[in-house]
């Protein structure tokens, strides 16, 4: 019996999903040729080929839209638009077939693969940057062992229902409660082990103490600057995402007793954001001043014993401060694969 490949493609506002079989040579070529030899092609066209219903038309239209702009006589990708494959990142140069997924519970050889476009509408980016942080905020409260309550069920269901579309919980009915699967595992080990790398690697950056002579500079002085904001920067890192990743590993927010409340509230994520927010960036500071420090950094760091375990970020600011929405005005949005895990 031959196998039946369809790809379902849908977007990130919930519009509508496309159905579309495809044949084995077309999903043994790179996902990218995917995108723009299928869903780059003109709307009617498509329809036609592919004996999908006239109105069909419409929703390939907006996935066009969202997906692509046009330079000169070139279809390009927009900045900052990605793909997910069955709730995972889909690697662009990766073969198309390396994401079907076989469905038992459909009569034949069905395989489909699931395809979702996110979009580079900045207030939809900056929605599911918040949902992965308060995804990844669960996991970390499920992993030491919280007990759900009838208070917060409703308050968490967007959180669980995402972490577990994932994989990352699942419910177990007789602890009445959440549980961290083996892949929220991974996941979680994943996450405390990018924060012991940036402790290592930068927290030298936290003290920073520049003379007279740009040239001139001291780490550990106690006089000096925190520069890993810029230094962050500088090596394309998401400051935020750095901040609150830290957080979780420092054991910041693990005596909030209404934690499932504090996470959906935006002021909290200005709170605990407003440090990176009023922070020296690589513009203020001057790219080659930055790269003198980090080269500086590199230097100090070169047969050093091991770092802390902590960050030694202080924390008696971060819950006190008023609100000043600069979390929805200005976020880092991270283009690492490994925040995508928690995507919503």
């Amino acid at each position: 019996m031959a196998s039946t490949y369809l790809v379902e493609v849908s977007d990130d506002s919930k519009t509508g999903k496309i159905v579309l079989p495809l044949s084995r040579p077309a999903i043994q070529r790179p996902a990218v040729q995917f995108v723009f030899d299928v869903l780059g092609q003109d709307p009617d066209k498509l329809v036609a080929e592919h004996g999908l219903q006239p109105s069909d038309a419409r929703l390939l239209a907006h996935l066009r839209e969202i997906i692509f702009t046009q330079e000169g006589r070139e279809l390009v990708i927009r900045d900052g638009v990605e793909f997910e494959a069955n709730h995972a990142p889909l690697d662009p140069d990766a073969q198309l077939e390396e994401y079907f997924l076989p469905r038992p519970d459909r009569p034949g050889d069905v395989h489909i693969c699931e395809i979702e476009v996110l979009s580079a509408d900045p207030d939809r980016a900056r929605f599911r940057q918040m949902r992965a942080y308060q995804v990844m905020f669960a996991l970390h409260e499920f992993k030491r062992g919280y007990q759900t309550t009838m208070t917060d069920v409703d308050t968490l269901r967007p959180l669980t229902e995402a972490a577990e579309a994932k994989g990352l919980l699942r419910f177990d009915l007789s602890k009445t409660t959440f549980v961290v699967t083996p892949a929220g595992e991974n996941a979680y080990q994943s996450l405390i082990a990018e924060a012991q790398e940036l402790i290592r690697r930068y927290d030298l950056f936290s003290d920073v103490d520049i003379g007279a002579d740009p040239s001139e500079i001291r780490f550990g002085s106690g006089l000096g600057r925190d520069l890993r904001v810029p230094v962050w920067e500088l090596n394309g890192i998401n400051p935020f995402r750095a901040r609150f990743v830290l957080g979780l590993n420092d054991g910041e927010w693990d005596a909030l007793p209404d934690w499932p409340q504090r996470i959906v509230s935006p002021r909290w994520f200005d709170e605990i954001f407003a440090p990176i927010e009023n922070a020296p960036a690589i513009d203020s500071l001057g790219r080659p001043l930055c790269e003198r420090v980090f080269d500086a950094g590199k230097a100090e760091l070169q047969g050093a014993p091991p770092g802390p375990a902590r960050s030694g970020i202080p924390t008696e600011t971060y819950l006190d401060g008023g609100y000043s929405g600069a979390y929805y005005r200005n976020p880092f949005i991270d283009n690492s694969l490994w925040w995508l895990l928690f995507l919503a």
